[in-house]
């Protein structure tokens, strides 16, 4: 998941599979032995989530699912 989400590069076209990452991550780190694993520094997961977050504020889109996804980021990260 981190290798797709590492590879979107628009935004915008990418939103869908951007948002089913997103709710795949959400599940993933209510379980403790996967936080663990995605602090890892050799996964390079915080920096991926930067990545997009980076790519979100940049988006000249600025909308209420613009808006969710971001939040669902934060919350993830």
């Amino acid at each position: 998941m981190l290798s797709r989400l590492a590879g979107i590069r628009d935004v915008t076209r990418a939103r869908p599979l951007l948002q089913v990452i997103l709710k795949l991550f959400t599940l993933c780190v209510k379980v403790k032995k996967n936080q663990l694993v995605l602090i890892q520094p050799e996964l390079n997961a915080i920096a991926v989530f930067l990545n997009i977050l980076k790519e979100l504020c940049a988006s000249k889109e600025s909308s209420a699912s613009q808006a969710a996804i971001t939040e669902q980021l934060l919350d993830v990260s």
